[in-house]
């Protein structure tokens, strides 16, 4: 029976060096891979090295043991790579949103909506009727569209203007007018005598040289919803007829003269327009400005 050997000092230098020399593999091992090293205090106050590996583990290594460089581990490659992924997938989805072409929204229905809910307290919409002032016959060889004001014409648009601008009343915020000639030089000379700002938009509208009433009846049912106060540049008969037909049946004025002026209050909305049921709050003949 054989008896144990005793652990001399020297075999116990031998064994440090041989872990001393393992451990040293181990450290150059993780060194080859993607390693990342950063130091810690021990609590004896050991400085030490945490490792962590291309697998995740974390090792605890002496900082004299430790001589690998700070490398971006390999998980983390994987979390940049799915982040970019997702950034990706992102920005794809709103490429796609932004080049949607948009849905089209039915503002008469929002705005018959509003009405509904808001009842009496939704602003009412006032409509303003201007017939052009008295136009020239004097060149029969002009078409009709081309036919000027006559000077009568013009002295009554000016007085028709500073009329509106010493009574108080409100300009329109939106103003649409025929093309034609006259109509075109009466709202001139109105704008610059009554004071409308520049900034209040003009536009001229083929369909309003039409004499027909039913088209009238047709764009005013149109008008942008956000505008409350709107005038019409117009002719006669149509804009004579929309204005009775509008205006309740004891309206006995019949007669549209040239540079005639008519403010109706309407509906709350455009499209919710019915005959008869509009409230006249101006009416203004070339005669009332003399």
């Amino acid at each position: 029976m054989k008896r144990p050997v005793k652990e001399t000092t020297a075999n116990k230098n031998g064994m440090q060096n041989m872990r001393s020399s393992s451990k040293s593999k181990r450290l150059a091992r993780l060194s080859d891979g993607n390693t990342m090293n950063t130091s810690l205090v021990g609590k004896r106050g050991e400085t030490k090295a945490l490792l962590i590996t291309e697998y995740g583990t974390v090792r605890l290594f002496p900082q004299s043991d430790v001589s690998v460089t700070a490398l971006t581990p390999y998980r983390l490659q994987w979390v940049r790579f799915l982040v970019g992924v997702s950034m990706c997938i992102c920005f794809s989805f709103a490429v796609i949103a932004y080049m949607r072409e948009p849905q089209q929204v039915d503002v008469d229905a929002y705005d018959r909506m509003a009405a509904s809910f808001r009842g009496g307290n939704h602003r009412q919409r006032t409509l303003i009727l201007l017939r052009h002032a008295k136009s020239s016959w004097g060149d029969p060889s002009l078409d009709d569209e081309q036919r000027p004001l006559s000077k009568e014409g013009i002295r009554a648009a000016e007085r028709l203007g500073m009329y509106l601008q010493e009574t108080g009343v409100d300009i329109p915020e939106f103003i649409i007018s025929s093309p034609s000639v006259r109509t075109r030089s009466t709202l001139a000379l109105v704008r610059k005598s009554w004071g409308i700002r520049n900034d209040i938009p003009i536009q001229f509208e083929e369909r309003l040289y039409d004499l027909a009433n039913s088209t009238y009846r047709n764009f005013v049912s149109h008008l942008p919803p956000s505008y409350t106060r709107v005038m019409l540049v117009a002719h006669n008969s149509a804009i004579g007829d929309l204005a009775l037909q509008l205006l309740p049946n004891d309206f006995i004025q019949k007669k549209f003269p040239p540079g005639t002026f008519c403010e109706i209050e309407c509906a709350n909305t455009w499209t919710m327009l019915e005959d008869g049921k509009g409230k006249m709050i101006e009416f203004i003949t070339p005669k009332d400005t003399q």
